[in-house]
């Protein structure tokens, strides 16, 4: 009796130690995941700050159209 209680401890451990582990890896992966998306947001705001001096030339070539709009 004692001997089948220690297997079936053994198949528990076995079975709940595999199950801890798939959902510790698939935590990981979407704390991973999520911290990618953050840092290419964080990229992509850094690199619109450095592009201002784009958003003049647009502004002007805006700027353009509509005055080549009114003269039509």
């Amino acid at each position: 009796m004692l001997y089948m209680l220690k297997v079936y401890t053994l198949l528990a451990m076995i079975v709940f130690g595999t199950t801890g582990a798939i959902l510790l890896a698939l935590i990981a992966f979407n704390e991973a995941r999520d911290y990618a998306r953050a840092l290419r947001a964080i990229r992509r705001i850094a690199l619109g700050i450095r592009d201002e001096s784009l958003a003049i030339s647009r502004t002007i070539s805006r700027t353009h159209e509509t005055n080549s709009r009114r003269a039509a």
